[in-house]
């Protein structure tokens, strides 16, 4: 109700160390979490998110997802100012541009201390000049400006071209060749532990440690040897074994997964992508119901 989103739930976690060190020594107003698509830099905001949480160090914890075009900045800082300042009559707001909302919301929010995560903020990077514009760019800036105790956490794909004491970039690359192995050493993983071992470091070269495609490949292996084994082979034989173009690899991958479902999941995942807003699960069993 507050137009607050939900952070992605992260089941197998592994890695990160520095980053996650980094995000909890709070020494920065800003961090921005860059990388490639599917590297984990939702998942690493997530698991800093949960783990602040729990230490209560936070009077405000806030999760806001920018990735689909009809979640309007103008009426996210309305709820965030809300969220500072819950006496706040939004009917005197009426008729103020962003940047205005922007200086109320950091006026209120004071010596508050909040954990905010501003998440897939990439239609609001420049790709020439790699900085943050538009109503994010302005934020940004107030957030770097205004004294405040509180953190803000961007994520996006582009690196950002900017430098200050009180702002740190984490670029996030592959998951390491240990970090596999340990991914890979999970009990419910139908395989002796040595076999784990040479799956894990087959899979870690053939994706180059990325993080979603290890955990797709995860998925085959908690299925059995054979299931793990076929789609590895799969895969290997439509890559170049100096490939490190990530598209060519998402392509591939995906669409070996997308081979070995059944129709009826194919019909359900359809559904999903083309579903203009999100519905409940009751709601897709009925238009799905005859099919």
């Amino acid at each position: 109700m507050d137009g607050s989103d939900i952070p992605p739930l992260v089941s197998s976690w592994v890695g990160r160390e520095r980053e996650l060190q980094a995000i909890q020594r709070q020494y920065y107003k800003v961090i921005f979490i860059t990388g490639f698509g599917g590297e984990g830099k939702s998942a690493l905001a997530s698991q800093a998110f949960s783990m602040l949480q729990t230490s209560g160090d936070y009077s405000i914890y806030d999760w806001r997802d920018f990735k689909e075009e009809e979640h309007n900045f103008h009426y996210k800082i309305l709820s965030m100012i809300r969220l500072v300042s819950s006496d706040f009559n939004l009917n005197s707001l009426s008729g103020l541009d962003d940047e205005a909302l922007i200086q109320i919301f950091f006026n209120n929010l004071s010596n508050k201390k909040g954990l905010f995560i501003l998440d897939n903020v990439d239609r609001y990077i420049d790709m020439e000049t790699l900085e943050p514009i538009n109503e994010i760019g302005k934020f940004f800036k107030a957030a770097m400006k205004f004294d405040h105790r509180s953190i803000f956490i961007f994520t996006c794909r582009p690196f950002i071209q900017y430098a200050t004491v009180d702002f740190i970039q984490l670029s996030l690359k592959g998951l390491t060749e240990a970090n596999t192995i340990e991914l890979f050493n999970k009990p419910e993983i139908p395989l002796s532990k040595e076999k784990r071992l040479h799956y894990a470091k087959v899979a870690h070269n053939l994706t180059k440690g990325h993080a979603l495609w290890l955990n797709l490949i995860m998925a085959q292996a908690l299925r059995g040897e054979g299931s793990l084994q076929q789609f590895l082979s799969n895969i290997g034989s439509s890559i170049s074994s100096d490939s490190t173009d990530s598209a060519l690899l998402a392509e591939t991958i995906l669409n070996k997964v997308w081979s070995i479902l059944n129709e009826r999941d194919q019909k359900l995942l359809k559904t999903l992508a083309e579903a203009v807003r999100s519905e409940t699960a009751e709601d897709y069993a009925e238009i799905l119901r005859d099919e």
